[in-house]
């Protein structure tokens, strides 16, 4: 009687939260020297643009493909402009636009009539620095959200500058002046140790910043970019090689040192930044047990020490474990947190979901990686967790040629969701299969639907209708590059048709 009466508790404390934040999210909040700079052109706009254009990176690095995904809410009506591909808006047909053979350069994609969402899908071969070859570095897949938004801040809750990792953030100036960007560094101690790097970037000009070579070692590593003039846009783009981490930790376990163990699969992590701080992120996937290992980074910006509580959600129960209860992040610093399976009735549950929350009224940035190494997935993936609920969500493809592919849909209220999903591929009408309408996720729970990943099925983009509000990402292995990538869905307005 007790575990009922505390699980209903903790379902009506989330219940309430879910009405204070109410419909309205945003998931745009997310979601130096010449030493480790690399400087790319980008694709320019109009100024009349800048307002409708959603900026999305190019596949930066050697031997890196790639595409972008470019979703419309409505199939008539929109026109849109990707450019370098085409200068002036052209009509969409259907809702997904494809475009396989994205270069460096960045890209401003831009909507007349209609609102439109973009994805970046980027590959990457086992060369990846410039004029450094590393036989036993892993290939690498990864995909991340476009912004549409500008920003003067940028959060990396994760992040190092240890043996293993090769850190790079990419900063991009869409506008017609040159932008002043500084990478401030973190750890756990807080802010100082590291000192900040100044870049400039020129007008229409991403760069990216090499953080090795930038920041003293550290295993735990959080970055902020912000701008003394313009507003930029940033990703963080991160090669781990398991090789070189574990040597290093057996150099530091010889030394009297007491190690953090590492992943056991290698490959890229690739995600948007967040441009703000948030009391609340919600994260659809997160594992642990054999084959899975879970992270979850955790930033404050704030000149307050933050509380942070972890609730985990799997098989109609929310859990709290006493270690992620009030969880101290100091003020100007990070931390990171290693999730467990939570016990239940019959046995450890291996897959479950996890909301971050402050507990006193402290906003913070939060960031979870995985590590697969399962039958069906395999690598590292990262993300920023979603700010905010909604009933519809936008999901765009993790990979070109998924081997699998999947729709992770969180619900941490106390009412059941029901579940629509709707596939659109390139030029073709969307698709509502019998098996895809009517989905049940239990209040308190999240569930794994999966979408693709079958021989002959190519990239598309997935619609999420439900009856109540949700939060929703998409995660999809890569056998081409032997990696899997997840990307957070973006929500949709209600009116969208």
């Amino acid at each position: 009687m007790r575990n009922v009466h505390l699980r209903e508790a903790l379902f009506a404390c989330l219940a309430l939260s879910l009405a204070g934040a109410g419909l309205v999210v945003d998931l745009a909040s997310r979601r130096p020297a010449s030493a480790g700079l690399e400087v790319a052109a980008s694709a320019g706009a109009p100024a009349r643009f800048h307002e409708r254009s959603v900026f999305c990176p190019g596949a930066r690095g050697r031997d890196a493909s790639g595409a972008l995904s470019v979703h419309t809410p409505r199939s008539r009506g929109i026109r849109v402009a990707a450019r370098p591909w085409n200068g002036d808006p052209a009509p969409v047909d259907g809702k997904m636009l494809w475009l396989p053979r994205a270069g460096r350069r960045a890209v401003n994609v831009v909507g007349s009539g209609g609102r439109v969402t973009a994805a970046s899908l980027v590959g990457w071969r086992a060369t990846h620095g410039k004029g450094r070859e590393d036989a036993t570095a892993p290939d690498g897949a990864g995909a991340s959200g476009c912004s549409s938004r500008a920003s003067e801040h940028w959060y990396f809750p994760l992040g190092a500058s240890s043996a293993g990792w090769d850190e790079r953030i990419t900063i991009l100036n869409p506008f017609p002046d040159t932008a002043i960007a500084r990478v401030h560094f973190a750890s756990g101690r807080g802010v100082g140790g590291q000192d900040p790097h100044e870049v400039a970037v020129p007008a229409r000009t991403s760069v990216q910043v090499e953080v090795n070579r930038v920041a003293l070692p550290d295993p735990s590593l959080a970055a902020t970019v912000t701008v003394r003039r313009g507003r930029v846009v940033a990703w963080k783009t991160i090669f781990r090689n398991p090789r070189i981490e574990r040597s290093s930790q057996r150099l530091a376990h010889l030394s009297g040192r007491s190690p953090k163990s590492g992943p056991a699969a290698g490959g890229a992590l690739f995600s948007l930044g967040a441009s703000g701080t948030s009391a609340r992120w919600y994260f659809p996937e997160a594992g642990a047990g054999p084959g899975r290992s879970t992270t979850l980074a955790l930033m404050n910006p704030g000149k307050r020490p933050a509380a942070v509580t972890v609730s985990l959600l799997g098989r109609r129960a929310i859990v709290q474990p006493p270690r992620l209860a009030d969880v101290a992040v100091p003020a100007g610093g990070s931390k990171s947190v290693d999730l467990r399976a939570p016990a239940a009735r019959r046995g450890p549950v291996r897959s479950f979901g996890a909301v971050v929350a402050s507990t006193d009224d402290v906003r913070v940035v939060a960031e979870r990686s995985m590590s697969y190494t399962t039958a069906g997935l395999e690598g590292v993936a990262s993300e920023i967790g979603a700010p905010g609920l909604a009933r519809r969500w936008s999901l765009a493809p993790a990979a070109a040629r998924p081997a699998a592919d999947d729709v992770i849909v969180l619900n941490p209220g106390s009412k059941d969701a029901v579940v629509d999903l709707t596939v659109f591929r390139p030029s073709r009408p969307g698709l509502a299969p019998p098996r895809l309408q009517g989905l049940v996720v239990e209040g308190g729970s999240r569930s794994t639907i999966a979408v693709g990943g079958r021989p002959g099925h190519g990239p598309g983009v997935v619609l999420a209708r439900s009856s109540a509000l949700i939060a929703a990402e998409r995660r999809a292995y890569s056998p081409d590059h032997g990696d899997v990538a997840s990307i957070m869905g973006q929500p949709l307005p209600l009116r969208a048709n």
